[in-house]
C-alpha cells in the first residue's frame, strides 16, 4: 500500500484503504463497517457510505469480468505478476471503452454474477484497531 498521504484541501494524513463487508477482518489497510447493534447517527452514516463505495467497486468489477473472462476465476500466475495482469486489463477496458464505447447495463450485473473472493486469511489484527476514523 501506499504510504498515508494528506487529505485534500485539508492537513489530516490519512492512509490508503480497501473497502469490505463485515466478514473481513479489521486491518489497518481494510474498512469494514460497524457492527449493526446500537450504532450511532455516525456510525450509521459511515456503514452507509461505506456500502456505497462497495457498490461502486463491485459494480465497476463486475463490468471488467463481464468483458475479460480471465478475471472469472482465480489467476493462475505468481502473486507478484497479478498487480500487473489487473493494471494490464483496467487499461485495454479504458482503451476498448474509448474505442467502442460501453454497451452494456450497469443494472444487469446481479449478485449471482459477482466474483467470489476468498477469504483464507480471515483475522483481525491489532493494527486494524488503531485505525479509527475521527
Amino acid at each position: 500500500m501506499p504510504k498515508d498521504e494528506v487529505l485534500p484541501q485539508t492537513d489530516v494524513y490519512a492512509p490508503y484503504v480497501l473497502v469490505g463487508d463485515e466478514a473481513y477482518p479489521l486491518k489497518r489497510y481494510l474498512l469494514k463497517p460497524y457492527p449493526r447493534q446500537n450504532l450511532t447517527d455516525e456510525q450509521r452514516i459511515f456503514n452507509y457510505r461505506l456500502s456505497r463505495a462497495r457498490r461502486c467497486v463491485e459494480c465497476a468489477f463486475g463490468i471488467l469480468v463481464a468483458k475479460w473472462r480471465c478475471l472469472k476465476t482465480e489467476l493462475q500466475v505468481n502473486p507478484e505478476h497479478v498487480d500487473i495482469i489487473v493494471q494490464c486489463v483496467c487499461l485495454l477496458h479504458n482503451i476498448v471503452i474509448d474505442k467502442e464505447g460501453y454497451t452494456g447495463n450497469i443494472h444487469d450485473i446481479t449478485p449471482e454474477k459477482r466474483v467470489v473472493i476468498s477469504r483464507r486469511y480471515n483475522h483481525s489484527g491489532i493494527v486494524g484497531c488503531e485505525v479509527i476514523p475521527t
